[in-house]
């Protein structure tokens, strides 16, 4: 007992090295914001010391921190098998585990959250049963419109994320009763475009919103509705950097804060609050922008698709003929559109701004990542899992990888209901990378597999255009509503 009450003694030292070295942990994740605020890529080593040095420091708080906690549960777990009526080291077990199953819940790693939550219960002597039942629950209002809401949970099934019903009832709902997890709530009212509402409920969270619903000839045929609210967004770029624990006993996933680690210069993890909008179910077809091209008469010639050469000269892949524009014989009209540059997407925008007669522009990062990926952090539109038959991508169909008519990989939606996300084509947006660059998400049809993750982002000039990059948009919400 004497050994046993001494190993629980030293893994408390270790859980309280944990909790210091997480203080310190989130004390230079924000140095590192802030230095990355002040800096710019083109900077000179010289200055990008003093960034490089608090990654570094993350880099070794990281694993420091996951030392000291395996450390401690080995040291109790030991402690409790020399002497199982150890009520010390039973409670310590379940408050180190704790510890981890919400660290886990935070950051939507399903298979390991049921693990940690399995070893709480294991030693559980009543201290957490309460806060393990504590359910969440949601309050939904359209503005005192009569509606109905048909709500619905997600399992993963063949690889992908698949809603089952829960129950439908009428609008509006008050203090619904609702596991932690993901949920999506589609409203319906006469008149009114159906509308997606997903939810990510956090333990005894009340979630409370109000819908504008949308008269379906104001939204026109193309566009889908995205309610206003905050999404979990961003990556994990430390976490990323350190892909294996000390002792290489693999990926290291316990630091996950919702972001995705995987995802190339994804954004750090945060909460963004995006207002409602309308977003394009597609990109911008070449059909489509074809008739704005030739709606142009003699100042199309700048607009046109095409590559420039390495000595600026300038290939159109669009020809004339019969005194108007044309696709060449073997290009599909229900191709995206590709090789524009930002100019001609900001065109095509103030164009089609003109026709609807409600403005028109590209996505701000964070409404097309909020389009991508809902609310609950998952990798792809579809859920946490990949297959090449799952997006447009360079191995989704044999032969070589080419164009494709947009629309054609159903899995590949978003939980509003925005098609080709993750693959087809990447896709301009409104947000700048850096100096004299602009962020550019999705993946394309000639991508590998971590391409396509909805939290990665890569940066080009605004004068780039390749025969990968496209575009959709937003749009400002119709005067017409629910209100």
């Amino acid at each position: 007992m004497e050994e046993s009450r001494a190993l629980v003694a030293h893994s408390q030292m270790l859980l309280d090295e944990y909790r210091d070295l997480s203080e310190g942990f989130q004390d230079e994740m924000r140095v590192v914001a802030v230095q990355r605020t002040k800096i710019l890529d083109a900077a000179p080593s010289a200055q990008k010391r003093p960034l490089w040095d608090a990654e570094d420091r993350l880099k070794t708080l990281m694993v420091q921190q996951e030392t000291a906690w395996v450390s401690a549960v080995e040291g109790a777990l030991r402690a409790w098998t020399l002497a199982p009526e150890n009520q010390e080291a039973r409670g310590l077990l379940a408050e180190l585990w704790w510890l981890r199953f919400r660290q886990l819940e935070a950051g939507a790693a399903e298979g390991e959250t049921r693990v940690a939550l399995e070893w709480v219960r294991k030693f559980d002597d009543g201290r957490y049963a309460r806060l393990l039942e504590g359910g969440g629950s949601v309050s939904l209002s359209c503005g005192g419109l009569a509606g109905r809401v048909r709500i619905e949970g997600f399992k993963e099934r063949d690889r992908r994320l698949e809603t089952f019903l829960v129950q439908e009832t009428d609008l509006p709902l008050d203090r619904f009763p609702l596991e932690p997890g993901s949920w999506l709530l589609t409203v319906t009212a006469p008149g009114f475009q159906d509308c997606r509402y997903p939810v990510s409920l956090r333990r005894r969270e009340h979630h409370k919103g109000e819908l504008l619903l949308q008269r379906q000839e104001a939204v026109g045929d193309g566009w889908i509705y995205m309610p206003a609210g905050a999404f979990h967004m961003g990556g994990d770029p430390i976490a990323r950097q350190v892909i294996w624990k000390a002792g290489g006993r693999g990926p290291l996933r316990t630091f996950r804060s919702g972001g995705d680690p995987l995802a190339k210069e994804a954004l750090e993890a945060c909460s963004p609050t995006v207002r409602g909008c309308l977003v394009m179910r597609t990109c911008v077809r070449s059909g489509d922008y074809l008739t704005f091209l030739n709606s142009l008469g003699e100042d199309a010639a700048p607009h046109v698709p095409g590559e420039a050469g390495l000595y600026g000269d300038f290939r159109p892949y669009w020809t004339k003929r019969a005194g108007a524009w044309a696709l060449p014989a073997d290009w599909n009209p229900s191709w995206p559109v590709v090789a524009v540059n930002i100019e001609d997407a900001i065109a095509y925008s103030a164009w089609l701004s003109s026709k609807l007669d409600r403005q028109c522009r590209l996505p701000t990062e964070e409404e097309w990542e909020k389009a991508a990926r809902g609310v609950d952090g998952r990798a792809f539109p579809w859920g946490p899992a990949f297959d090449p038959t799952f997006a447009h991508m360079r191995r989704s169909r044999t032969g070589a990888p080419t164009l494709w008519p947009v629309g054609q990989y159903p899995v590949d939606c978003s939980v509003y209901g925005c098609m080709d996300m993750a693959g087809g084509v990447r896709e301009w947006t409104a947000s700048a990378f850096s100096e004299g660059q602009v962020v550019v998400r999705g993946g394309g049809w000639n991508d590998d597999m971590d391409e396509l993750r909805c939290a990665g982002r890569r940066g080009l000039p605004p004068y780039f255009r390749s025969s990968s990059v496209g575009f959709r948009l937003v749009s400002v919400l119709p005067a017409t509503t629910s209100r």
